[in-house]
C-alpha cells in the first residue's frame, strides 16, 4: 500500500519543476509519507490540493517578489503588457483591413512596438516615453484617445516611483503575447462577416482576462495588481471621451472631452478597488511567512 501512495504521491509532485523535484523532492516525498497513515491508498484531497496548488507557484515563481512594492511593479507590469499586446493586434488588423489607408497606422505601429520592447526589456524611462509617442502618433492618426495606451502610461509611471531596482528583463516569448490577443479579440470577428453579440465584445474578452486574473490570486499575489490595471483601462474607456478636430493648419482646430459615468464604470471601479485592497493585504500576508 504504501509503494502505491508514494506512486501518487510522485505524481502530485510532478507539479513542480523539475531542478526543484531533483533539490527537494526525495525529502519531500519522505516527510509526506512519514505523516501518511500505513493503512492509506490515496492522499488526502486537501493536501493533493495544496500540492498542486504550491507547484504552480513554484513554477510560477510567485515568490520571487517577496515585498508589496516588488508585487505591485510585476503585476502592473503584466497589465501593461496585456494592455500593449491588445492595442498592437488592433493595429496589426486595422493596416491589414484598411489597405493604403491603414499605412498612416504604420508610424504608430512602430512606436507600439518600441514601447512594448522597452517595457519587456525594463527599460524605465524609455518605455513610458515610447508610449508617450505611441499616444501621439494614435491621436494624429485616428484622432482619438487610447484608453489602453493613456492607462499603461500611467501604470508604467507608478511602477518607475515603487519600483526602486530593476527587475530584469522578461522572456522573448512574451512577444507572443501579441497573436494570442490578436486571435483572442478579433478571431470571432475575422470569421464572422456580420457577428451579433449582447455586449461588446472586445470588452467582453478583456473583462474574461481580469476575471482570470482575479481567480489566479490563489496562485500569484501579483494577479490581482494586474487585474486592477486592466479594469483602469476599462473605467476610463467608459467613463471618459475625448476627440479631436484637425483642421490642417487652421488654428481652430477642437479638442472636446465628455466624462459621464455609469453604473457599468462604478462597478468596474469598485471591483478593481477591493481587488487593490484585497491584493495587497494577501501580499502582506504571504510577504510575513
Amino acid at each position: 500500500m504504501s509503494d502505491k501512495l508514494a506512486g501518487r504521491y510522485e505524481i502530485l509532485l510532478r507539479a513542480y519543476p523539475s531542478r526543484h523535484r531533483r533539490q527537494w523532492g526525495d525529502e519531500l516525498l519522505g516527510t509526506l509519507m512519514m505523516r501518511a497513515d500505513s493503512s492509506r491508498r490515496w492522499p488526502p484531497a486537501g493536501e493533493a490540493v495544496a500540492l498542486l496548488m504550491s507547484g504552480v507557484r513554484v513554477r510560477l515563481d510567485s515568490d520571487k517578489d517577496r515585498t508589496p512594492r516588488a508585487v505591485w511593479a510585476t503585476g502592473l507590469r503584466v497589465a501593461v503588457i496585456i494592455l500593449f499586446a491588445s492595442q498592437l493586434g488592433d493595429l496589426i488588423i486595422r493596416t491589414v483591413l484598411d489597405g493604403p489607408a491603414g499605412r498612416a497606422g504604420l508610424g504608430v505601429l512602430t512606436f507600439g512596438a518600441l514601447a512594448f520592447f522597452a517595457v519587456l526589456r525594463d527599460l524605465r524611462w524609455v518605455a513610458p516615453l515610447a508610449a508617450l509617442g505611441w499616444q501621439a502618433t494614435y491621436v494624429w492618426s485616428y484622432d482619438s484617445v487610447s484608453w489602453p495606451v493613456a492607462t499603461a502610461i500611467i501604470l508604467l509611471v507608478v511602477v518607475v516611483f515603487i519600483q526602486r531596482t530593476h527587475r530584469g528583463a522578461l522572456p522573448a516569448l512574451w512577444w507572443l503575447a501579441v497573436p494570442a490577443m490578436t486571435a483572442m479579440f478579433w478571431g470571432p470577428q475575422l470569421l464572422s462577416s456580420e457577428p451579433v453579440y449582447l455586449f461588446p465584445y472586445q470588452q467582453v474578452m478583456m473583462l474574461t482576462v481580469v476575471a482570470l486574473c482575479a481567480v489566479a490570486t490563489v496562485l500569484d499575489s501579483r494577479a490581482p495588481f494586474a487585474a486592477v490595471g486592466l479594469l483602469l483601462a476599462q473605467v476610463l474607456n467608459e467613463t471618459v471621451v475625448v476627440a479631436f478636430t484637425w483642421a490642417g493648419n487652421n488654428p481652430t482646430s477642437e479638442i472636446w472631452y465628455a466624462v459621464s459615468a455609469s453604473w457599468w464604470s462604478a462597478i468596474m471601479g469598485t471591483t478593481a478597488a477591493a481587488l487593490l485592497v484585497g491584493g495587497h493585504l494577501v501580499t502582506r500576508r504571504r510577504a510575513s511567512l
